[in-house]
């Protein structure tokens, strides 16, 4: 009789906590992650690869899953039913039933041990205690490991074998948050993943091979930046992100690539033009109160009156650009505890497209309501009816 083979696309659940187990399934290619499912984020507990099972825990005497299995890659899975294997088992040697039943026995101690371990200490993805380690251990032995391209002393490229049991073997780091880092590297623009069929099955689907870091530095800024806060008494308030001042920040940074540095690397430009840029973009004004809670979260700028009696502002562009990383960073780690993963395809939601009938913004044609100030996707002030 032919076994079935199942396919599942990554992302896609194999089956989830409480389905009963019907057979032994057999991971013939792919890749498929062990968790247990929530409402905004999975709790990981084991990732298995081909030639390995899932099911067996029957042995043991359980009738259902306690656990999850969600494809991380396409997965080929093989399915064969408990009764034949239980003619297998009741057909060998009695050592052979002893033994398969104690190893049986011991696995769902272990994963009950596991998931209770997890589920107490690691309700999140990437919890706040481990995000430090977790991007540190990726820079350090990329840094450490890593190949330096002559023309471009920023960029390193890396093995991904020799990445992920670097980071495993001297910080602990488990490849799948390896592998959500380089995720959201390559979401940034940072780094570029060469993929390839695996040398150990020229017919399976294709998975990373290497890995090209266009530059560390962030990934480095962000590490010290979250230990720095997080062990910081009194201090975890800026490791969340504010969007309001997020988005002047980022408009800010945007202003300084017009403007010429001095020998400081600072840019100076008078108040007023900064504040008419800013609102030109955003339809709303730069106030004090923006300057005030943009310093109580470490982005300072300087205003000065000149003898002229002309108010200017100065502000060093790389550190802006640093700590706008940075909430780039803290952003991209709250998606992937409420997804469970990192998405590096992942695209901004399209705009409201324009019915017949309906009210445009001029500048960018989003469909707007007839109460709208404001553009909801350019920020463009629109007019106001008589």
């Amino acid at each position: 009789m032919t076994t079935p083979i199942k396919v599942f696309k990554k992302g896609e659940v194999i089956f989830k906590e409480g389905d009963r187990i019907t057979g032994l399934l057999v991971i013939q290619s792919g890749g498929v992650n062990l968790c247990i499912q929530r409402p905004k984020k999975n709790v990981d507990l084991f990732s298995l690869a081909s030639a390995q099972v899932m099911g067996e825990t029957f042995i043991a005497g359980m009738q259902s899953f306690n656990f999850s299995g969600i494809a991380t890659m396409d997965t080929k899975i093989m399915e064969i039913p408990l009764e034949q294997v239980k003619s297998l088992l009741e057909n060998g040697p009695q050592v052979t039933k002893v033994m398969v039943k104690s190893m049986a026995e011991r696995l769902k101690t272990t994963m009950n041990e596991v998931r209770a371990q997890r589920l107490d200490k690691e309700s999140v993805p990437c919890p706040d205690e481990q995000v430090a380690a977790i991007f540190a251990a990726v820079f350090h032995a990329a840094n450490h490991k890593g190949l330096r391209d002559s023309k471009n002393p920023k960029a390193v490229s890396i093995d991904w074998i020799l990445l992920k049991q670097y980071c495993q073997r001297m910080f602990g780091i488990i490849p799948k948050k390896v592998e959500q880092v380089l995720n959201m590297m390559v979401k940034f623009k940072l780094a570029k993943l060469v993929m390839g069929k695996p040398a150990d099955d020229p017919e399976g689907p294709d998975e990373i091979q290497r890995i090209t870091f266009s530059d560390l530095s962030p990934i480095e800024n962000f590490a010290d930046f979250w230990q720095y806060y997080y062990f910081k008494n009194g201090r975890n308030d800026l490791l969340r992100v504010d969007e309001t001042l997020n988005t002047y920040l980022n408009t800010l940074v945007k202003l300084a690539e017009i403007l010429i540095p001095d020998r400081l690397g600072v840019v100076k430009i008078e108040l007023s033009k900064a504040i008419d840029f800013v609102k030109e973009r955003l339809g709303t004004a730069l106030t004090p109160d923006h300057f005030a809670r943009l310093e109580a979260r470490g982005v300072f700028a300087k205003r000065s009156l000149a003898s002229d009696g002309t108010l200017w502002l100065h502000f060093e562009p790389k550190e802006f650009q640093n700590i706008a990383n940075n909430w780039r960073f803290i952003r991209e780690v709250d998606r992937w505890n409420e997804k469970g993963y990192v998405d590096p395809a992942e695209e901004k939601l399209a705009p409201r497209q324009v019915k017949p009938g309906d009210l445009a913004c001029p500048q960018c044609s989003t469909a707007v309501s007839s109460n709208s100030k404001f553009c909801p996707e350019c920020g463009f002030k629109l007019a106001q009816p008589a």
